[in-house]
């Protein structure tokens, strides 16, 4: 069993990262302008654009969704990472593996 915190997000800009293929969420206000989905140069460069001294969300935890909070981390004002999973990479790497690197990471660099 997983249990998942909910907390309202004050947000400016939210970024979606769902893997190789772009996927929308099936949620009302997709089609606000704020919302981005990557895929060209283009996207990355109105997202950087967009998120420089902003609220961010990335919705994605994996390697693209991970690169994009990495590059935003410097120039949004604050960033958050959500996922469906309930560690990063899990869908990939699994559960049990992530969750000791995840938290050696963040303990490492004082996160957690």
């Amino acid at each position: 069993m997983v249990l998942i915190r909910i907390a309202r997000l004050c947000l400016n800009i939210l970024f979606c990262v769902t893997g190789g293929r772009p996927r929308t969420l099936p949620i009302p206000g997709w089609d606000l302008k704020n919302v981005f989905v990557l895929r060209t140069p283009d996207d990355a460069n109105a997202i950087v654009k967009a998120a420089t001294d902003k609220n961010v969300v990335v919705c994605g935890a994996s390697f693209i969704g991970m690169e994009v909070a990495s590059c935003l981390v410097s120039k949004a004002k604050k960033l958050s990472v959500c996922e469906f999973f309930s560690v990063p990479f899990e869908r990939i790497l699994g559960k049990e593996v992530n969750l000791g690197a995840f938290t050696n990471l963040c303990l490492m660099f004082d996160i957690i």
